[in-house]
């Protein structure tokens, strides 16, 4: 756990309220196809639309849960003068300063991540986040972007990183 947090990113409520909303007429919509039964027609029959009712019920209902999650405990990003960590349902470690090689932006389809290159020495102390989407880009991990624009937290995420590095004087170059 930080001791000193610096800062402290937190999802805005309103996103998991506006969610909530769309799920519950998603919820809605899949509990009137199951309970009126919808017409059978020539391209589907009664069974499809009972599919299609159970799985809108379903999928509300696991969005529920985790909307309401994040309601009531959203997932933040705390960055500190030690490293950085995302707190919420799942808590990730700590990613020391002095870990991180660099961070790099990476483009997954229509979506920009933060993704982080670990140094040598901490590949075996850090637990892969998702390894496998980012090992193309070369990234050990990952950090969400849904704070911020990527490159503003990138360029936050450099500057502590390169303030650890400068205030650190066994990884400082050697003249």
């Amino acid at each position: 756990m930080i001791e000193t947090p610096v800062e402290v990113w937190r999802l805005h409520r309103w996103k998991a309220v506006v969610l909530l909303f769309g799920l519950a007429a998603l919820f809605a919509m899949g509990w009137w196809i199951l309970a009126m039964g919808a017409p059978a027609t020539r391209r589907f029959s009664h069974e499809h639309a009972f599919f299609v009712g159970c799985f809108c019920t379903l999928a509300a209902s696991g969005g529920f849960i985790l909307s309401l999650r994040e309601l009531f405990n959203p997932t933040r990003l705390v960055v500190s003068r030690d490293g950085f960590e995302h707190l919420g349902a799942r808590k990730n470690p700590l990613v020391r300063w002095e870990d991180v090689a660099e961070f790099v932006v990476v483009r997954k389809h229509s979506t920009w991540i933060i993704g982080y290159r670990l140094t040598e020495g901490a590949k075996g102390r850090q637990r892969p986040v998702w390894s496998s989407i980012f090992r193309p880009a070369g990234c050990d991990g990952w950090v969400s972007n849904q704070w911020s624009k990527p490159h503003r937290l990138l360029d936050l995420l450099e500057g502590y990183r390169q303030s650890a590095v400068d205030s650190d004087p066994s990884r400082q170059a050697i003249t």
